[in-house]
């Protein structure tokens, strides 16, 4: 059986891999985790919810990038400690676009005696010249071929459809027709809080339709969010459509 060491910078990415792992360690296989909370992120929060063995934790405190730049490489060198240690076969950072997580695949790669790396898809809305230009990994995973399809020709064979395993749980029915959906409507916000205009249509939706339109914000930036009318509902990033 193999032995697997994961990386996680904030929960959500660990969600986008965790029936993956959660399979690994059904069949037998050592699963165990890295973590480098980014502690401006309140998502990063809830890597406490990791239901893995952790052989270390290593808070990342960013003032800008240019800081986070500074900060990284210092991280990743005292996972690599942890990683020695653990001796694992794989190493699957779940995050690998950026930060400590790109900086340990960077300082691994160089080794002889290593582990097998991979690098996961964060989003779905990417800056893929980040991954091209800092393609540290033995595979990248992916979540569908239109990203495989993006990838320049130097690394077509090191990516890999992994498929997005946070949807397995979400179970699948037919759509009814729009005029007798009742289903909540989602608006997914993102970075930017929407213009008071975006408000207004988003409201006049809600009340023509008779649904509730739920806004789904980043969840680094729950704070531009906070002044939304009270009959728009505040999507929780963690429990799909309940309000928060």
């Amino acid at each position: 059986m193999a032995s697997i060491v994961f990386t996680g910078i904030n929960w959500r990415s660990v969600l986008n891999w965790l029936p993956a792992l959660r399979l690994l360690a059904a069949r037998g296989h050592l699963v165990q985790s890295i973590q480098f909370p980014h502690l401006r992120d309140p998502d990063s929060q809830s890597l406490a919810n990791d239901p893995f063995p952790r052989i270390g934790t290593f808070p990342l405190e960013i003032f800008g990038k240019e800081r986070g730049r500074a900060i990284s490489p210092g991280l990743a060198q005292a996972a690599l400690k942890k990683v020695r240690k653990a001796r694992p076969d794989v190493l699957i950072l779940t995050c690998c676009h950026g930060g400590p997580e790109l900086e340990l695949a960077r300082a691994l790669m160089s080794r002889r005696s290593r582990p097998a790396i991979i690098g996961c898809q964060h989003g779905f809305a990417q800056k893929w010249n980040f991954y091209w230009r800092n393609f540290h990994f033995d595979q990248l995973f992916v979540f569908g071929p239109h990203f495989a399809r993006g990838a320049p020709q130097e690394f077509r064979d090191k990516v890999t459809v992994a498929g997005f395993g946070k949807l397995d749980g979400i179970e699948t029915a037919e759509r009814p027709l729009f005029s007798q959906d009742r289903r909540p409507i989602l608006f997914a916000a993102q970075r930017l809080a929407p213009p008071p205009g975006k408000i207004d249509l988003l409201c006049s939706l809600q009340r023509e339709s008779g649904r509730r339109v739920l806004v789904r914000h980043h969840p680094q930036h729950r704070h531009l969010f906070k002044n939304l009318p009270e009959a728009l509902r505040l999507a929780n990033i963690e429990h799909g459509l309940d309000a928060s």
